[in-house]
Protein backbone atom coordinates (compact mmCIF):
# COMPACT_ATOMS: atom_id res chain seq x y z
CA UNK A 1 0.00 0.00 0.00
CA UNK A 2 1.31 3.28 -1.24
CA UNK A 3 0.47 5.74 1.32
CA UNK A 4 -0.74 9.11 -0.06
CA UNK A 5 1.21 12.51 0.47
CA UNK A 6 1.55 15.58 -1.63
CA UNK A 7 4.21 15.30 -4.18
CA UNK A 8 3.40 17.88 -6.43
CA UNK A 9 4.06 15.28 -9.51
CA UNK A 10 0.76 16.05 -11.79
CA UNK A 11 1.67 17.79 -14.79
CA UNK A 12 -2.43 17.88 -15.27
CA UNK A 13 -3.11 21.94 -14.64
CA UNK A 14 -3.78 23.54 -17.90
CA UNK A 15 -6.30 20.67 -18.58
CA UNK A 16 -8.40 20.94 -15.18
CA UNK A 17 -7.98 24.72 -15.30
CA UNK A 18 -11.23 25.83 -16.15
CA UNK A 19 -13.15 23.11 -14.70
CA UNK A 20 -11.32 23.47 -11.38
CA UNK A 21 -12.47 28.16 -11.43
CA UNK A 22 -15.98 26.79 -12.37
CA UNK A 23 -16.32 24.13 -9.16
CA UNK A 24 -14.45 26.70 -6.79
CA UNK A 25 -16.88 29.39 -8.08
CA UNK A 26 -19.81 26.86 -7.57
CA UNK A 27 -18.36 25.97 -3.67
CA UNK A 28 -19.12 29.78 -2.99
CA UNK A 29 -22.85 28.79 -3.50
CA UNK A 30 -23.16 26.18 -2.25
CA UNK A 31 -21.95 27.17 0.97
CA UNK A 32 -24.97 29.04 1.83
CA UNK A 33 -27.09 26.17 1.79
CA UNK A 34 -25.22 23.11 2.49
CA UNK A 35 -26.65 19.92 1.19
CA UNK A 36 -25.26 16.82 -0.67
CA UNK A 37 -25.33 18.17 -3.68
CA UNK A 38 -22.89 20.95 -2.36
CA UNK A 39 -20.97 18.27 -0.74
CA UNK A 40 -20.01 16.72 -4.28
CA UNK A 41 -19.38 20.05 -5.77
CA UNK A 42 -16.97 20.37 -2.81
CA UNK A 43 -15.70 17.13 -3.45
CA UNK A 44 -15.22 17.16 -6.82
CA UNK A 45 -12.92 20.29 -6.64
CA UNK A 46 -11.42 18.91 -4.60
CA UNK A 47 -10.22 16.37 -6.61
CA UNK A 48 -9.74 18.43 -9.45
CA UNK A 49 -7.48 20.91 -7.50
CA UNK A 50 -5.27 17.71 -6.56
CA UNK A 51 -4.68 17.01 -9.97
CA UNK A 52 -4.42 20.58 -11.31
CA UNK A 53 -1.36 20.09 -8.90
CA UNK A 54 -2.49 23.53 -7.23
CA UNK A 55 -1.75 23.44 -3.41
CA UNK A 56 -3.34 26.00 -2.53
CA UNK A 57 -7.06 25.43 -4.28
CA UNK A 58 -6.39 21.70 -2.78
CA UNK A 59 -6.32 23.79 0.86
CA UNK A 60 -9.15 25.54 0.23
CA UNK A 61 -11.30 23.01 -1.67
CA UNK A 62 -10.12 20.26 1.42
CA UNK A 63 -11.24 22.07 4.30
CA UNK A 64 -14.32 23.14 2.45
CA UNK A 65 -15.32 19.60 1.93
CA UNK A 66 -14.45 18.64 5.18
CA UNK A 67 -16.99 21.59 6.71
CA UNK A 68 -19.30 20.97 4.07
CA UNK A 69 -19.41 17.32 4.52
CA UNK A 70 -19.65 17.19 8.34
CA UNK A 71 -22.83 19.38 8.00
CA UNK A 72 -24.45 16.90 5.17
CA UNK A 73 -22.95 13.94 6.51
CA UNK A 74 -22.37 14.34 10.22
CA UNK A 75 -19.30 13.41 12.25
CA UNK A 76 -20.09 10.00 11.68
CA UNK A 77 -19.48 8.35 8.40
CA UNK A 78 -16.73 7.09 6.37
CA UNK A 79 -16.62 9.87 4.25
CA UNK A 80 -15.86 12.83 6.93
CA UNK A 81 -13.20 10.28 8.38
CA UNK A 82 -11.51 10.27 4.62
CA UNK A 83 -12.06 13.89 4.52
CA UNK A 84 -10.43 14.81 7.85
CA UNK A 85 -7.43 12.49 6.25
CA UNK A 86 -6.87 14.40 2.89
CA UNK A 87 -7.13 17.46 5.47
CA UNK A 88 -4.47 16.78 7.50
CA UNK A 89 -2.45 16.01 4.07
CA UNK A 90 -2.48 19.28 3.19
CA UNK A 91 -2.07 20.36 6.51
CA UNK A 92 1.21 18.22 6.55
CA UNK A 93 2.01 19.60 3.23
CA UNK A 94 1.84 23.30 4.58
CA UNK A 95 4.20 22.77 7.58
CA UNK A 96 1.07 22.59 10.07
CA UNK A 97 2.06 19.71 11.61
CA UNK A 98 0.45 19.89 15.13
CA UNK A 99 -3.05 20.24 13.08
CA UNK A 100 -2.20 17.38 10.29
CA UNK A 101 -1.53 15.52 13.88
CA UNK A 102 -4.65 16.24 15.30
CA UNK A 103 -6.80 15.87 11.81
CA UNK A 104 -5.38 12.16 11.35
CA UNK A 105 -5.99 11.30 14.60
CA UNK A 106 -9.37 12.57 14.25
CA UNK A 107 -9.75 10.46 10.90
CA UNK A 108 -8.50 7.22 13.00
CA UNK A 109 -11.39 7.74 15.74
CA UNK A 110 -14.16 8.29 13.21
CA UNK A 111 -13.44 5.08 11.47
CA UNK A 112 -12.78 3.07 14.35
CA UNK A 113 -16.70 4.61 15.33
CA UNK A 114 -18.23 3.69 11.84
CA UNK A 115 -16.50 0.37 10.82
CA UNK A 116 -15.01 -1.12 13.32
CA UNK A 117 -11.12 -1.29 15.11
CA UNK A 118 -10.81 -3.35 11.79
CA UNK A 119 -11.03 -1.26 9.43
CA UNK A 120 -8.41 -0.51 6.61
CA UNK A 121 -9.28 2.84 6.59
CA UNK A 122 -7.44 4.31 9.43
CA UNK A 123 -3.96 2.79 7.79
CA UNK A 124 -2.73 5.60 5.88
CA UNK A 125 -3.46 8.01 8.93
CA UNK A 126 -1.44 5.25 11.04
CA UNK A 127 1.54 5.70 8.37
CA UNK A 128 1.55 9.38 8.61
CA UNK A 129 1.82 9.92 12.27
CA UNK A 130 4.35 7.36 12.80
CA UNK A 131 6.49 9.14 10.33
CA UNK A 132 5.36 12.32 12.42
CA UNK A 133 5.86 11.13 15.17
CA UNK A 134 8.47 12.52 17.82
CA UNK A 135 11.15 10.70 18.18
CA UNK A 136 13.38 11.80 21.12
CA UNK A 137 11.21 10.98 23.58
CA UNK A 138 10.15 7.69 25.13
CA UNK A 139 6.49 8.37 24.83
CA UNK A 140 7.07 9.65 21.14
CA UNK A 141 8.87 6.87 20.49
CA UNK A 142 6.04 4.34 21.66
CA UNK A 143 3.40 6.25 19.39
CA UNK A 144 5.35 5.42 16.75
CA UNK A 145 5.95 2.12 17.44
CA UNK A 146 2.08 1.98 17.94
CA UNK A 147 1.19 3.32 14.60
CA UNK A 148 3.63 0.75 12.77
CA UNK A 149 1.62 -2.05 14.44
CA UNK A 150 -1.30 -0.95 14.06
CA UNK A 151 -1.22 -0.11 10.57
CA UNK A 152 0.38 -3.83 9.78
CA UNK A 153 -2.15 -5.63 11.63
CA UNK A 154 -4.72 -3.87 9.69
CA UNK A 155 -3.49 -4.30 6.51
CA UNK A 156 -2.74 -8.03 7.14
CA UNK A 157 -6.23 -8.61 8.67
CA UNK A 158 -8.19 -7.16 5.76
CA UNK A 159 -5.99 -8.48 2.69
CA UNK A 160 -4.60 -11.71 3.85
CA UNK A 161 -4.04 -12.87 0.92
CA UNK A 162 -2.47 -9.48 -0.74
CA UNK A 163 1.59 -9.75 -0.27
CA UNK A 164 2.51 -7.48 -1.94
CA UNK A 165 0.21 -4.62 -0.56
CA UNK A 166 1.60 -6.10 2.51
CA UNK A 167 5.18 -6.00 1.35
CA UNK A 168 5.05 -2.32 0.16
CA UNK A 169 3.60 -0.89 3.42
CA UNK A 170 6.05 -2.93 5.39
CA UNK A 171 8.88 -1.50 3.31
CA UNK A 172 7.45 2.03 4.26
CA UNK A 173 7.05 1.32 8.07
CA UNK A 174 10.85 0.08 7.68
CA UNK A 175 11.82 3.31 6.40
CA UNK A 176 10.37 5.25 8.98
CA UNK A 177 11.43 3.10 11.68
CA UNK A 178 15.11 3.50 10.51
CA UNK A 179 14.99 6.85 10.21
CA UNK A 180 14.05 6.92 13.99
CA UNK A 181 16.19 4.19 14.63
CA UNK A 182 13.92 1.60 15.21
CA UNK A 183 15.98 -1.24 13.79
CA UNK A 184 15.55 -4.14 15.35
CA UNK A 185 11.72 -3.44 15.59
CA UNK A 186 11.67 -3.43 11.26
CA UNK A 187 13.87 -6.29 11.48
CA UNK A 188 11.40 -8.20 12.94
CA UNK A 189 8.69 -7.81 10.53
CA UNK A 190 10.79 -7.80 7.63
CA UNK A 191 12.68 -11.08 8.32
CA UNK A 192 9.41 -12.86 7.85
CA UNK A 193 8.09 -11.24 5.37
CA UNK A 194 11.30 -11.66 3.62
CA UNK A 195 10.87 -15.43 3.61
CA UNK A 196 7.24 -15.53 3.16
CA UNK A 197 7.98 -13.31 -0.33
CA UNK A 198 11.14 -16.15 -1.44
CA UNK A 199 8.39 -18.63 -0.98
CA UNK A 200 5.79 -17.08 -2.74
CA UNK A 201 8.04 -15.51 -5.63
CA UNK A 202 11.36 -17.18 -5.86
CA UNK A 203 14.51 -16.19 -4.26
CA UNK A 204 16.34 -14.42 -7.36
CA UNK A 205 12.50 -12.25 -8.33
CA UNK A 206 12.34 -8.83 -8.60
CA UNK A 207 9.41 -8.65 -5.79
CA UNK A 208 12.19 -8.91 -3.13
CA UNK A 209 14.29 -6.23 -3.71
CA UNK A 210 12.57 -3.77 -1.76
CA UNK A 211 12.48 -5.98 1.23
CA UNK A 212 15.99 -6.87 0.58
CA UNK A 213 17.05 -3.46 0.96
CA UNK A 214 14.80 -2.21 3.42
CA UNK A 215 16.50 -5.04 5.86
CA UNK A 216 19.72 -3.87 4.87
CA UNK A 217 18.99 -0.51 5.85
CA UNK A 218 18.18 -1.59 9.57
CA UNK A 219 21.44 -2.60 9.97
CA UNK A 220 23.01 0.49 9.71
CA UNK A 221 26.41 1.21 7.98
CA UNK A 222 27.60 1.98 11.76
CA UNK A 223 26.40 -1.09 13.13
CA UNK A 224 26.66 -3.94 10.64
CA UNK A 225 28.17 -2.81 7.74
CA UNK A 226 29.01 -6.48 6.47
CA UNK A 227 25.87 -7.28 7.17
CA UNK A 228 24.39 -4.46 5.41
CA UNK A 229 26.13 -4.76 2.57
CA UNK A 230 26.00 -8.52 2.03
CA UNK A 231 21.79 -7.43 1.46
CA UNK A 232 23.24 -5.27 -0.83
CA UNK A 233 25.55 -7.07 -3.16
CA UNK A 234 21.82 -9.51 -3.19
CA UNK A 235 19.81 -7.01 -4.26
CA UNK A 236 22.34 -5.80 -6.87
CA UNK A 237 22.63 -9.15 -8.25
CA UNK A 238 18.80 -9.32 -8.68
CA UNK A 239 18.57 -6.57 -9.97
CA UNK A 240 21.50 -6.92 -13.04
CA UNK A 241 19.72 -10.29 -13.90
CA UNK A 242 16.10 -8.43 -13.90
CA UNK A 243 17.16 -6.08 -16.71
CA UNK A 244 14.20 -5.25 -19.72
CA UNK A 245 15.33 -5.37 -23.15
CA UNK A 246 13.81 -2.11 -23.87
CA UNK A 247 16.34 1.32 -23.86
CA UNK A 248 13.66 3.32 -22.63
CA UNK A 249 12.72 1.13 -20.15
CA UNK A 250 15.92 -0.27 -19.31
CA UNK A 251 16.98 3.43 -18.30
CA UNK A 252 13.54 4.25 -15.84
CA UNK A 253 14.54 0.47 -14.16
CA UNK A 254 17.91 1.37 -13.81
CA UNK A 255 17.32 4.91 -12.41
CA UNK A 256 14.48 3.86 -10.13
CA UNK A 257 16.96 1.38 -8.70
CA UNK A 258 19.60 3.38 -8.08
CA UNK A 259 16.80 5.61 -6.22
CA UNK A 260 16.52 2.85 -3.77
CA UNK A 261 20.33 2.17 -3.28
CA UNK A 262 20.06 5.82 -2.50
CA UNK A 263 16.96 5.93 -0.24
CA UNK A 264 18.71 3.07 1.51
CA UNK A 265 21.73 4.94 2.02
CA UNK A 266 24.39 3.33 -0.71
CA UNK A 267 24.62 6.68 -2.37
CA UNK A 268 27.92 6.16 -4.11
CA UNK A 269 26.32 2.83 -5.78
CA UNK A 270 23.14 4.34 -6.62
CA UNK A 271 24.68 7.34 -7.77
CA UNK A 272 25.98 4.65 -10.56
CA UNK A 273 23.05 3.29 -11.87
CA UNK A 274 21.08 6.60 -12.02
CA UNK A 275 23.72 8.19 -13.90
CA UNK A 276 24.03 4.94 -16.47
CA UNK A 277 19.95 5.46 -16.83
CA UNK A 278 20.75 9.33 -17.65
CA UNK A 279 23.24 8.62 -19.98
CA UNK A 280 21.16 6.50 -21.80
CA UNK A 281 18.44 8.38 -21.58
CA UNK A 282 20.38 12.00 -23.58
CA UNK A 283 21.13 9.14 -26.65
CA UNK A 284 17.34 7.80 -26.78
CA UNK A 285 15.05 9.53 -26.61
CA UNK A 286 17.38 12.37 -26.36
CA UNK A 287 17.60 15.58 -23.99
CA UNK A 288 13.90 17.12 -25.37
CA UNK A 289 11.75 14.10 -23.74
CA UNK A 290 10.28 14.36 -20.57
CA UNK A 291 11.29 11.12 -18.93
CA UNK A 292 14.97 12.78 -19.56
CA UNK A 293 14.35 15.97 -17.95
CA UNK A 294 12.38 14.29 -15.08
CA UNK A 295 15.57 11.84 -14.45
CA UNK A 296 18.52 14.61 -14.66
CA UNK A 297 16.18 16.90 -12.37
CA UNK A 298 16.08 13.81 -9.58
CA UNK A 299 19.73 13.02 -10.17
CA UNK A 300 20.63 16.18 -9.49
CA UNK A 301 19.31 16.57 -6.05
CA UNK A 302 21.17 13.43 -5.19
CA UNK A 303 24.65 14.92 -6.71
CA UNK A 304 23.91 18.19 -4.48
CA UNK A 305 23.04 15.96 -1.54
CA UNK A 306 26.20 14.60 -1.30
CA UNK A 307 28.48 17.78 -2.61
CA UNK A 308 28.92 17.15 -6.41
CA UNK A 309 27.36 19.98 -7.58
CA UNK A 310 29.19 20.47 -10.85
CA UNK A 311 27.64 17.47 -11.71
CA UNK A 312 24.39 18.43 -10.54
CA UNK A 313 24.44 22.07 -12.45
CA UNK A 314 25.18 20.24 -15.40
CA UNK A 315 22.16 17.89 -15.15
CA UNK A 316 20.02 20.57 -13.90
CA UNK A 317 21.00 23.22 -17.16
CA UNK A 318 19.25 20.14 -19.33
CA UNK A 319 15.84 19.99 -17.27
CA UNK A 320 15.73 23.53 -17.28
CA UNK A 321 16.59 23.91 -21.10
CA UNK A 322 13.90 20.98 -21.11
CA UNK A 323 11.01 22.58 -18.81
CA UNK A 324 11.59 26.61 -20.05
CA UNK A 325 8.64 27.73 -21.90
CA UNK A 326 6.39 24.54 -21.63
CA UNK A 327 3.45 26.17 -18.71
CA UNK A 328 2.17 22.94 -17.98
CA UNK A 329 5.48 21.83 -16.33
CA UNK A 330 5.88 25.75 -14.35
CA UNK A 331 6.12 23.54 -11.02
CA UNK A 332 9.52 21.30 -12.57
CA UNK A 333 10.86 24.55 -14.01
CA UNK A 334 10.68 25.96 -10.61
CA UNK A 335 12.03 23.12 -8.55
CA UNK A 336 14.92 23.13 -10.85
CA UNK A 337 15.84 26.75 -10.38
CA UNK A 338 15.47 27.01 -7.15
CA UNK A 339 17.75 23.44 -6.85
CA UNK A 340 20.39 25.29 -9.31
CA UNK A 341 20.25 28.37 -7.42
CA UNK A 342 21.08 26.40 -4.30
CA UNK A 343 24.29 24.79 -6.17
CA UNK A 344 25.74 28.18 -6.86
CA UNK A 345 24.94 29.90 -3.90
CA UNK A 346 26.38 26.74 -1.98
CA UNK A 347 29.65 27.32 -4.07
CA UNK A 348 29.08 30.74 -3.48
CA UNK A 349 29.14 32.09 -7.09
CA UNK A 350 26.41 34.45 -6.99
CA UNK A 351 27.05 35.88 -9.90
CA UNK A 352 26.42 32.12 -11.69
CA UNK A 353 22.88 32.12 -9.30
CA UNK A 354 21.65 36.15 -9.92
CA UNK A 355 20.06 35.02 -13.46
CA UNK A 356 18.26 32.01 -12.42
CA UNK A 357 16.51 34.01 -9.15
CA UNK A 358 15.61 36.42 -11.61
CA UNK A 359 13.93 34.08 -13.92
CA UNK A 360 12.71 32.25 -10.93
CA UNK A 361 10.79 35.23 -9.59
CA UNK A 362 9.24 35.79 -12.97
CA UNK A 363 7.65 32.28 -12.71
CA UNK A 364 6.64 32.46 -9.18
CA UNK A 365 4.09 35.73 -9.76
CA UNK A 366 2.50 33.82 -12.92
CA UNK A 367 -0.29 32.34 -10.85
CA UNK A 368 -2.87 34.73 -9.70
CA UNK A 369 -2.91 32.99 -6.71
CA UNK A 370 -1.16 30.29 -5.27
CA UNK A 371 -0.28 28.60 -1.78
CA UNK A 372 3.61 28.40 -0.47
CA UNK A 373 4.96 24.89 -1.18
CA UNK A 374 8.21 23.70 -0.44
CA UNK A 375 10.56 22.91 -3.89
CA UNK A 376 13.56 22.15 -2.78
CA UNK A 377 15.94 20.93 0.77
CA UNK A 378 18.96 21.45 2.04
CA UNK A 379 20.84 18.65 4.16
CA UNK A 380 22.31 20.12 7.55
CA UNK A 381 25.99 20.01 7.38
CA UNK A 382 27.38 18.36 10.67
CA UNK A 383 29.64 19.71 12.38
CA UNK A 384 33.49 17.79 12.25
CA UNK A 385 33.66 18.08 15.91
CA UNK A 386 30.77 16.46 16.87
CA UNK A 387 30.80 13.16 14.47
CA UNK A 388 30.79 10.17 16.81
CA UNK A 389 29.99 12.23 19.75
CA UNK A 390 26.71 10.50 20.22
CA UNK A 391 25.12 13.74 20.21
CA UNK A 392 21.65 14.16 18.98
CA UNK A 393 18.65 16.46 18.82
CA UNK A 394 15.25 16.95 17.32
CA UNK A 395 15.00 20.84 16.03
CA UNK A 396 11.20 22.05 15.77
CA UNK A 397 11.56 24.95 13.83
CA UNK A 398 8.65 27.74 13.27
CA UNK A 399 9.49 30.53 10.40
CA UNK A 400 7.99 32.77 7.71
CA UNK A 401 8.46 32.06 3.59
CA UNK A 402 9.18 35.54 2.47
CA UNK A 403 8.09 36.67 -1.30
CA UNK A 404 11.03 35.23 -2.89
CA UNK A 405 10.41 31.46 -1.13
CA UNK A 406 12.95 31.74 1.38
CA UNK A 407 12.92 31.12 4.85
CA UNK A 408 12.76 34.37 7.01
CA UNK A 409 12.70 35.01 10.91
CA UNK A 410 13.34 31.80 11.79
CA UNK A 411 12.40 30.62 16.00
CA UNK A 412 13.15 27.26 17.41
CA UNK A 413 9.99 26.33 19.35
CA UNK A 414 11.64 23.50 20.49
CA UNK A 415 14.86 21.67 20.77
CA UNK A 416 14.67 17.69 22.31
CA UNK A 417 17.82 16.05 23.21
CA UNK A 418 21.61 17.54 23.76
CA UNK A 419 23.06 19.40 20.83
CA UNK A 420 26.08 21.27 20.57
CA UNK A 421 26.06 25.21 19.31
CA UNK A 422 27.10 23.81 16.15
CA UNK A 423 24.71 21.33 15.48
CA UNK A 424 21.83 24.30 15.88
CA UNK A 425 24.31 26.91 13.75
CA UNK A 426 24.29 23.44 10.92
CA UNK A 427 20.19 23.54 11.32
CA UNK A 428 19.62 27.05 10.71
CA UNK A 429 21.91 27.47 8.09
CA UNK A 430 20.12 24.53 6.32
CA UNK A 431 16.71 26.14 6.57
CA UNK A 432 17.94 28.87 4.94
CA UNK A 433 18.71 27.43 2.08
CA UNK A 434 15.67 26.01 1.61
CA UNK A 435 13.29 27.24 -1.02
CA UNK A 436 9.49 27.53 -0.98
CA UNK A 437 6.81 28.40 -3.88
CA UNK A 438 5.83 31.52 -2.55
CA UNK A 439 2.26 32.56 -1.75
CA UNK A 440 0.82 34.67 -4.11
CA UNK A 441 -2.83 36.56 -3.23
CA UNK A 442 -4.29 38.47 -6.19
CA UNK A 443 -0.93 38.30 -8.46
CA UNK A 444 0.78 39.79 -5.76
CA UNK A 445 3.65 37.76 -3.64
CA UNK A 446 2.63 38.09 0.00
CA UNK A 447 4.46 36.48 3.11
CA UNK A 448 3.61 33.11 4.71
CA UNK A 449 4.18 33.33 8.92
CA UNK A 450 3.45 30.53 10.90
CA UNK A 451 5.10 27.44 9.26
CA UNK A 452 7.08 24.72 10.48
CA UNK A 453 9.19 21.93 10.28
CA UNK A 454 11.30 19.51 11.83
CA UNK A 455 15.77 18.97 11.94
CA UNK A 456 16.92 15.55 13.50
CA UNK A 457 20.62 15.40 13.71
CA UNK A 458 21.92 12.05 15.20
CA UNK A 459 26.01 12.05 15.09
Amino acid sequence: MSVHTWRGASRSGVVFGLTLATLIAGIARAQQAPSREAYDTARQAYVAAREANDLGATAATAEQTLALGIATLGESSRETAENYRNHAIILEALGYLDSARAAYTKSIEIYGAVEGDDSVGPIPSHVRLAALGETLTPEGVAAISTNIQRALELQRRNAPDDLAAYAALAVECARILASTGGFAEARRFLAPLLDEAEAAYGEDAIELVPIIMAIGATRGIRRDPSAQQGYVDRAQQILEDAKPDDAVALAEFEFDAGWDLVDFSQALIGMRYMENAAKALRESPGPEHETTARVHLQLARVYADNREYKDAAEALDLAVAFYTNKPEYRLELMRALATLIYVYEVEGDDDEAAPHERAFLSQAVLADDQEYQLLTRARPEAPVQDIGSGKFCMYYLQFTVDVAGRPQDTVIERAIGNPSERMTEAALEALARYRYLPRVVDGVPVPAEGVTTTFAMSL
